[in-house]
């Protein structure tokens, strides 16, 4: 099988594999000539690499190429050197580390600009488990190293290096720190409800909606359609998995990300749901009077800083999803969407 990254990208294709239940490599080649291999089993991947990148950091990098070619070639999977990747929490943490680089995109400098540690600056912790202390240790012991440079020669992904320039440079630790200004194009628009969200959560909002109501295609897509009419938010991208996360990521016009994991419910799920619930703004849950049973268990999964919305009962996912979203901006207390 071979096609093009730009029908085919390989967020879409490594789910499609996974579901497909196939074994073999994936060879990609980028439209610049850097080339990527992965070996594939049934549900996760045993090897991978990039340039000078290996296994997760690999993965994270060309799972975001969108021009290039792909060829499948079926049989046995090269033996990996660590523990199988399972592609779900794969993909759940590269549009965490996607969506929060995007959110903090005007503190990322330009790829010319030589970054340099303040006198005195420690790392402080990774909150955001994007190598922040690794890409700080090494502008210490090289001063004058740019952004670009530092993907060249650091073993992390391109989105965990930005990402940790601008967590560094917003917490004070880059000399001669800017951030670049934005259009100003909220100051010359009327306020929406999407304005008010942005308010409560600058720069974007991710939640992880975990409804019995959140899984077939029709359904989401129906959910989808209805918010990016109200959003107008142009080309929305939508990657469906059957028995598994779908990821839609929107940018409305008046600026901003909005990112939603739609998350089956079940047994099969819940250590994604708890492992990747603590890096969200917002859950969506199914009423407390749901038939399913399950709201209640996964509600105490949440975390306290996380804000939790629950759906009306027996108000359909295209519906409940609207409401919870505008209440986000609004609401202090949990309660009904």
């Amino acid at each position: 099988m071979s096609g093009d990254l730009r029908l085919l990208p390989p967020f879409e294709l490594l789910p499609m594999l996974a579901d497909l239940g196939k074994s073999g490599l994936l060879l990609l080649r980028r439209a610049d000539g850097l080339v990527a291999r992965c070996g594939i089993v049934p549900g996760g991947i045993t090897t991978a690499e990039a340039g000078h990148l290996a296994g997760r950091e690999a993965v994270l990098t060309f799972l975001w190429w969108n021009d290039g070619k792909f060829e499948f070639e079926a049989g046995p999977a090269p033996p990996g050197e660590t523990e199988r990747i399972r592609v779900p929490e794969l993909l759940m943490d590269a549009v965490r580390l996607a969506d929060e680089t995007e959110r903090h995109q005007n503190a990322i400098p330009s790829k010319v600009r030589p970054l340099e540690l303040v006198p005195g600056a420690e790392a402080g912790p990774d909150e955001f488990d994007c190598g922040i202390t690794a890409v700080f240790d090494y502008l210490r012991d090289h001063p004058g190293t740019t952004y670009v440079e530092l993907e060249e020669r650091l073993p992390l992904a391109p989105t965990k290096i930005r990402l940790s320039v601008a967590l560094l440079g917003l917490s004070g630790k880059l000399r001669d720190f800017r951030l670049r200004m934005h259009s100003g194009v909220f100051g010359r628009i009327a306020v929406t409800w999407w304005q008010s969200l942005l308010r409560r959560f600058p720069g974007g909002i991710r939640i992880l909606v975990a409804s019995c109501r959140a899984g077939t295609s029709e359904q989401i897509g129906l959910a989808v359609r209805s918010l990016e009419e109200s959003l107008k938010a142009p080309d929305p991208s939508m990657t469906f998995a059957a028995d598994g996360p779908t990821f839609v990521r929107m940018r409305p016009r008046q600026g901003g990300l909005l990112s939603l994991t739609f998350l089956p419910r079940g047994k099969k799920h819940r250590i994604i749901f708890e492992t990747f619930v603590g890096s969200t703004d917002a859950v969506i849950l199914c009423s407390d009077q749901c038939s399913c049973g399950e709201q209640g268990d996964l509600a105490w999964a949440v975390p306290l800083a996380v804000r939790k919305v629950f759906l009306q009962e027996g108000a359909t996912l295209e519906r409940g999803l609207a409401r919870a979203l505008m209440s986000l901006g609004e609401a202090e207390e949990d309660g009904p969407a």
